[in-house]
């Protein structure tokens, strides 16, 4: 879910931004101005906070300069790209890395042997989901 712009005037002290969002209260989308008509959308693990960790990038046309703010269309085109690596790409690695962990632990099972304990504390946000 796409959450509303926040409610404050410059996230990241940055002029340079055009456009940015939140997304599911846990990534954020930024789009910063590179030269004219061009820009990069980011994005970032963590809700504007200085503790940002960046997922994903890549270089976009900014449509009429976007001189008085961004295009509806481009918009829409830098929604869609963070949703769909969020809900394809990253809970798809989370998964395979899930289940290469049960897969090691099932095979160490059948051998006889206990395996490690597997740390958790990475995936703890989706374990409360």
């Amino acid at each position: 879910m796409i959450n509303k712009q926040p409610n404050i005037k410059n996230p990241t002290d940055n002029d340079q931004i055009i456009w940015w969002a939140n997304l599911d209260n846990k990534y954020s989308i930024l789009v910063f101005r590179t030269e004219r008509y061009k820009g990069t959308v980011h994005l970032y693990e963590g809700v504007l906070d200085k503790n940002k960790i960046e997922l994903r990038s890549k270089k976009v046309i900014l449509s009429h300069d976007a001189i008085f703010g961004p295009d509806a269309n481009d918009i829409e085109q830098w929604k869609a790209w963070g949703i769909n690596i969020v809900d394809n790409e990253l809970n798809n690695e989370i998964s395979k890395n899930t289940l290469d962990m049960m897969d090691s632990s099932m095979k160490n099972l059948a051998k006889g042997k206990v395996s490690d304990p597997i740390d958790l504390t990475k995936y703890k946000e989706i374990i409360k989901e």
